[in-house]
């Protein structure tokens, strides 16, 4: 099994993957920044059907909260529910590309790690319904 990073004698030869990217983002103008996350969001949303869903369910999730006007602290909660469970799926998102790009062929490392990324999408997912079925309880005893 080869080395995937092809070689060309460039600094990135010489430094790890991390650092690289690291290097390169560095200095970049934070406008330039918040565009190429803007871009990683349009990618997912055009390329993977789980992003679409959550974003659907999390809209509908955030425009039920705001018809029930419950208290200020219910309207967070639900928002960072939303945020999280849409930021894991960006990250299992990433994490896959990642691993798929380095390493096409089956391995059993590979789909352990991509497992482990889909479950933590899960488990925010079960954790931002117990926090919708909470406000339902707390605001309908109101």
């Amino acid at each position: 099994m080869g080395d995937p990073i092809p070689h060309d004698g460039t600094l990135a030869d010489r430094v790890p993957l991390w650092l690289w990217v690291l290097l390169t983002m560095k200095g970049l103008p934070f406008h330039k920044r918040c565009i190429y996350a803007c871009q990683g969001i349009l990618s997912a949303f055009r390329n993977e059907a789980s992003f679409r869903i959550e974003l659907l369910l999390g809209a509908m999730a955030l425009l039920f909260t705001a018809w029930l006007s419950p208290p200020l602290l219910w309207v967070a909660l639900v928002v960072i529910m939303v945020a999280l469970v849409l930021g894991a799926e960006l990250l299992n998102t990433a994490l896959e590309q990642v691993l798929d790009g380095l390493h096409p062929d089956r391995a059993e490392f590979v789909q352990v790690a991509k497992d482990c990324a889909a479950a933590a999408v899960l488990v925010f997912s079960v954790a931002s319904v117990v926090v919708l079925v909470l406000m339902l309880m707390d605001v309908s005893t109101h």
